[in-house]
């Protein structure tokens, strides 16, 4: 794979989109989930969307705020989160100031961290995978992101829950990340399982750098997902990843 081609292995279930610059990159990967969700919304009158914190897609998530979609039939959640009290440490937080600004204000965002579970993971990822499931439709789409280490979501490398985690069938898990670099000091963690990312009808990984991108290409010929997470959601048979890339 390169910054000019995509895959050519269909079993990927892969396609790569590269852009010029960030600038490019931020509208073209914008205006591609604002197509997905629009679609959805024409044909089931609604759309839920789950994606991810960090700085990498907040230039996306500004622009797609102020698309003119109909927002109040959007449902918003997050792909993982960090369970810490620090509100400036935790994705809702980023996600507030990024994507539920502007036109985005009118869609429907359920955190991960709530009142009734507090700072318990365990519960907040049980009554997350109760939110999922009671939307009554699949998420059209999930927004990614991808670490130097591979992991996806909070699906850390090396995470002792981390094969409990990918059998789980439950749409979100608690996981410890002690031992993980790529973690930080976050090691408590709620994130979307395998299982959570299969039920997506569409899925988008957002990257920027020679330096994911060369991650991304060994990822592509890794065959332990458990050593590179970002391989669970290219393997998933009914799922395809989108990914959009600039320097």
């Amino acid at each position: 794979m390169s910054p000019t081609g995509t895959p050519r292995d269909d079993r990927l279930r892969c396609t790569f989109e590269p852009y010029a610059d960030e600038r490019a990159w931020a509208r073209g990967a914008a205006h591609a989930v604002a197509d997905i969700l629009r679609a959805a919304i024409e044909r089931q009158d609604r759309a839920a969307m789950l994606v991810s914190g960090g700085s990498t897609p907040a230039p996306v998530f500004e622009i797609l705020a102020g698309t003119d979609l109909p927002w109040a039939r959007v449902s918003i959640g997050l792909v993982d989160e960090r369970v810490t009290a620090e509100a400036a440490g935790r994705n809702d937080a980023l996600l507030r100031a990024s994507l539920l600004t502007n036109a985005a204000t009118a869609a429907a965002f359920r955190p991960l961290l709530d009142d009734s579970s507090g700072l318990d993971a365990i519960a907040a990822a049980q009554s997350a995978s109760a939110w999922l499931d009671g939307l009554g439709i699949a998420p059209s789409v999930v927004i990614l992101g991808m670490g130097d280490d591979g992991h996806t979501a909070s699906l850390f490398p090396g995470s002792s829950d981390l094969p409990a985690v990918r059998a789980s069938t439950q749409a979100y898990a608690a996981l410890d990340a002690t031992g993980c670099p790529g973690a930080g000091r976050y090691l408590r963690r709620i994130t979307l399982t395998p299982s959570g990312l299969a039920r997506a009808q569409s899925q988008v990984l957002l990257l920027r750098g020679h330096g994911k991108l060369a991650v991304f290409e060994r990822a592509l010929i890794e065959t332990d997902p458990e050593r590179m997470p970002i391989r669970m959601a290219l393997d998933l048979p009914d799922s395809p990843l989108a990914v959009h890339w600039c320097p």
